[in-house]
């Protein structure tokens, strides 16, 4: 059996798997869903989790967050306010059917 983490959702015999999941499946099974780009080939034991849960009680080192920047609008210049106060054209072609 090969070890695959699933790089992307999808379901595999019927069972939902994850992103980040990982599953034991057959060689070619496995060469299979990595030429799909669904999972990578993992070989070895299962690496430690990138952000590993403290202990209850245990200080976090990261940095406290600060509050997000306010979002603003883009100001229109004076060609873009010209092109939103023309009407749209109207495509050459057939005419209309009530044009006199």
């Amino acid at each position: 059996m090969t070890d695959v983490v699933a790089i992307e959702s999808f379901n595999h015999n019927g069972k939902s798997v994850s992103r980040g999941d990982r599953l034991a499946v057959s060689p070619g099974i496995a060469r299979q869903l990595a030429k799909s780009r669904l999972v990578d080939i993992v070989d070895g034991p299962a690496p430690p989790p990138i952000h590993p849960i403290p202990p209850s009680g245990a200080r976090l080192s990261a940095s406290p967050v600060g509050q997000a920047s306010p979002q603003t609008t883009a100001i229109l210049s004076a060609a873009g306010e010209a092109l939103a106060n023309t009407p749209a054209k109207r495509k050459p072609g057939r005419p209309r059917k009530n044009a006199q």
